[in-house]
C-alpha cells in the first residue's frame, strides 16, 4: 500500500502544469477640481489570467476582467469589462474577444493614462468596434496588426504598424468605425534624447477633425499640448512614486480653453 501510494504521488509530482494561472488586479481613486467643483471616483478591477504551452512553441492565454465602479454621485456599476483569448507564437498571435474587448493598436493617442487629461480624440470613431485581431513581428522592432469583427452587427476594422530602434518609434494606423461611423488615420513619431523624451502625435478623420500633440517627458515629469487649431489643451503629470508597497501617486493639472483641472489619482495594484 505504501508503494502504491509513493508511486501515486510520484506520479502527482511529476505531470507537468496544464496551465499557468494569475489572478491579481487593482484599484484607482480620483479627486478631481474643475473649475472650482470637486468629483471622485473609485474603479477597482479582478483581473484572472491563464496561459500554456506546447512544446512546439505555441502559446494559448486567456484574460477576463471584472470591473467596478462608483462615483461622488452615488452611481456604480459591475460588469465584465474585457474578456478574451490569445493563440500564437513569438512571431504572430490572433485574438479574440466576445464581451468588452481588447485595445486594438492606435499610432495616436493624447497620453496613455493622463489623469488630468481634459478633451479626449480619436482618429475615427472612438469606439473599439473590433473582436477579432492578427498580430505581427515579422523582424524586430516591427509590429503590424489587422483588426476587425466577425460579428455582421460591428463591420469596423483597424490597420497598424509601428517600428522601434535605437530610441526612435515611430508608427501609423488608419480605423474604420463601420456603419455610422467616421474613418480616420494617425500617425506618431517619438525619439529618447538623453535623458529627454519628445513626441509628436497626429491625427484627422473624414469628419474634417484633426489634432496635433507635442510631448515631452524626463523622469517622472510629462507634458504634452494638444490643439485642433480651434480649441488648445495644455496639461501635465508628475509620478511621486510609491507611497506604500503597490500604491503609487500621481499628481496632474491641465487646462482647456478657459477651464482648469486638479487631479489626485492613487492607483493600488495588488
Amino acid at each position: 500500500m505504501k508503494k502504491i501510494i509513493a508511486l501515486a504521488v510520484a506520479a502527482v509530482v511529476a505531470a507537468p502544469a496544464m496551465a499557468d494561472l494569475t489572478i491579481g488586479g487593482g484599484a484607482e481613486y480620483k479627486l478631481s477640481l474643475a473649475d472650482g467643483n470637486a468629483s471622485n471616483s473609485l474603479e477597482t478591477n479582478l483581473d484572472v489570467a491563464a496561459s500554456t504551452t506546447s512544446e512546439g512553441g505555441l502559446t494559448v492565454s486567456a484574460f477576463t476582467q471584472f470591473e467596478a465602479t462608483g462615483a461622488g454621485d452615488a452611481s456604480s456599476a459591475l460588469d465584465i469589462d474585457d474578456i478574451f483569448l490569445n493563440i500564437g507564437n513569438g512571431m504572430a498571435t490572433v485574438t479574440v474577444s466576445s464581451v468588452g474587448g481588447f485595445a486594438n493598436k492606435d499610432a495616436f493617442s493624447l497620453g496613455a493614462d493622463t489623469a488630468a487629461q481634459i478633451s479626449g480624440y480619436g482618429a475615427s470613431s472612438q469606439e473599439r468596434l473590433m473582436d477579432t485581431a492578427i498580430t505581427v513581428t515579422p523582424v524586430a522592432g516591427l509590429t503590424v496588426q489587422l483588426a476587425g469583427s466577425l460579428s455582421d452587427a460591428q463591420d469596423g476594422y483597424s490597420v497598424y504598424a509601428g517600428y522601434s530602434a535605437g530610441g526612435v518609434s515611430v508608427a501609423a494606423s488608419m480605423e474604420d468605425g463601420g456603419t455610422d461611423a467616421t474613418t480616420g488615420f494617425g500617425v506618431s513619431a517619438s525619439a529618447a534624447l538623453g535623458e529627454f523624451t519628445v513626441g509628436v502625435d497626429y491625427a484627422a478623420n473624414d469628419a474634417s477633425q484633426d489634432m496635433t500633440v507635442l510631448k515631452g517627458a524626463m523622469g517622472a515629469i510629462s507634458l504634452a499640448y494638444a490643439t485642433d487649431g480651434t480649441n488648445d489643451d495644455i496639461y501635465g503629470e508628475y509620478a511621486a512614486g510609491e507611497i506604500a508597497p503597490g500604491a503609487a501617486l500621481t499628481l496632474a493639472a491641465g487646462s482647456y480653453e478657459s477651464d482648469s483641472k486638479v487631479v489626485a489619482k492613487l492607483a493600488y495594484t495588488f
